[in-house]
């Protein structure tokens, strides 16, 4: 199995590298691998800890930290409420469960240069609409039904 530090080699920043978080006894050797292999202008970090999104951004200052959250997180009840504490923060936006996220989180996000990135469309028919909201990035199992969906709607991401 590659370790991070072989992606890094591979990737050497043709393509972002999502990294999220199970073991958050590795968030100290990730943020030296991040910054060892000069990757953290290309990476996405997606935490669901609040003081691990914190130590990202303080450790990885060029990455991009994005504040995991799911309807049941106790720190923000509602998407906007999240995207705001992502703005306090200094992150740079939300990757969310994707089941509330609406135009008006979008637009909310966006006029404070935030980005929301969702989790896990495997829908063709949710992945349009959540396309046609303008989310950022969409985390999917079937990355070539995406694509698929993307060109059908005349988009290039």
């Amino acid at each position: 199995m590659p370790t991070l530090t072989d992606a890094f080699e591979a990737i050497a920043g043709r393509a972002a590298i999502v990294v999220d978080f199970v073991d958050l006894a590795l968030v100290e050797p990730i943020i030296a691998a991040v910054n060892d292999a000069g990757g953290a202008p290309w990476t996405w970090f997606t935490p669901h800890e609040l003081s691990v999104a914190v130590r990202l951004r303080a450790g990885c200052p060029e990455a991009r930290v994005f504040l995991g959250w799911s309807h049941t997180e106790s720190y923000a009840h509602a998407p906007t409420d999240a995207v705001t504490l992502a703005e306090r923060l200094g992150l740079a936006g939300i990757m969310a469960n994707h089941r509330p996220i609406d135009r008006t989180t979008v637009e909310y996000a966006h006029s404070r240069g935030l980005a929301v990135a969702c989790w896990t469309v495997n829908e063709p028919r949710r992945m349009a609409a959540l396309a046609r909201l303008g989310v950022d990035a969409i985390t999917t199992d079937y990355p070539r039904t995406l694509l698929g969906v993307l060109r059908h709607l005349g988009m290039r991401r």
